[in-house]
């Protein structure tokens, strides 16, 4: 059995076109599937959409809530041998049944996802544009160590590891990501597009500030990358994703040392990387882009020595449905 995982909080916008699609893909299997949605205390109508679909097993959450703790309720009830987690603001494609699944119905790789494109809201829900995701990943299949919202996995590996660590409110896949690359399992990046996945863009002015105050700006990366200092694929993560962080903290120890103006390289350094992915969008923009790069290398660094987040060990939840 192939069990399908949705998981959402406040998604009542998108979660009915995220549960219709993995409904209509597993009608197009012809293999047992079921469709569990785990809701991490939602305000919202969530719950009560999910529970308008009869061949949905919906879940709440009563205690302690974060992707983390949902996904691993979804695993504990599911039936299935092979997991597959959605997040609840993505529609899953027709077409994932093919990247992920060969003709018995096994999957391709006991860890495995693929692309998928994001298009993007403003503040006022209005769709603005979409991008793909992973843009490396477009042209071929390629082996990484992370992952993301949407994945596949062996509930024997998915055991082995022992799910998801609960205390990382987020960022919770990358720390999966990296236990199982450190004992030599990797992700499968299928170069298909397998989902739609509706949000607001990274760098909108109102998502940074949501992202500042739930934690989003810390906990992804810092904490991450303490935890799982000794992993060598964490080194390269922080090469790739915060090569400005690693800039600053060698450029406050030369300072420390005597060599004050080494800190005045930072923000030539900070320019140049703005200016070498994004590109050029006026003077207006590179400021703003500059000023959030400060602020979340500077509040990484002190997390990542003062920071610990608490544990969350309450783990309860209830059937919603029949």
């Amino acid at each position: 059995m192939v069990s399908f995982i949705v998981i959402g909080k406040n998604e009542e916008q998108f979660l009915r076109q995220s549960l219709e699609s993995v409904g209509k893909l597993c009608r197009s299997m012809q293999t047992n599937t079921e469709i569990i949605y785990v809701d991490s205390a939602s305000t919202d109508s969530s719950v009560d959409i999910a529970c308008e679909m009869d061949e949905v097993s919906v879940y709440q959450l009563i205690a302690d809530n974060n992707a983390a703790i949902a996904r691993n309720v979804g695993a504990e009830v599911a039936k299935g041998e092979i997991l597959v987690f959605v997040d609840g603001d993505m529609q899953v494609l027709p077409h994932m049944q093919d990247a992920f699944f060969d003709k018995q119905y096994q999957l391709l790789h006991p860890f495995i996802s693929g692309n998928w494109e994001n298009q993007y809201y403003n503040e006022h829900g209005k769709a603005t544009h979409r991008e793909v995701y992973k843009k490396i990943a477009c042209d071929k299949d390629t082996f990484q160590y992370t992952t993301g919202g949407l994945f596949a996995i062996t509930k024997q590996l998915w055991n082995e590891v022992g799910g998801m660590n609960n205390t990382f409110a987020k960022g919770q896949d990358l720390d999966l990501g990296f236990r199982l690359s450190k004992q030599g399992t990797f992700l499968l990046r299928r170069k298909h597009i397998v989902a739609l996945h509706h949000t607001v863009h990274y760098m909108d002015k109102y998502r940074i500030w949501k992202d500042f105050k739930n934690g989003a700006l810390v906990l992804p990366r810092s904490i991450l990358y303490r935890t799982h200092l000794g992993n060598k694929y964490v080194i390269k993560r922080m090469i790739s994703s915060d090569p400005t962080m690693l800039f600053l903290i060698a450029a406050l120890v030369v300072t420390i040392l005597g060599h004050y103006e080494s800190l005045l390289l930072y923000p030539i350094v900070v320019i140049a990387g703005i200016f070498y992915s994004h590109g050029w969008h006026g003077i207006g923009q590179m400021i703003i882009r500059s000023f959030h790069q400060f602020f979340r290398d500077t509040i990484n660094i002190l997390s990542f020595i003062f920071y610990y987040p608490p544990k969350n060990e309450m783990v309860k939840y209830k059937k919603v449905n029949a």
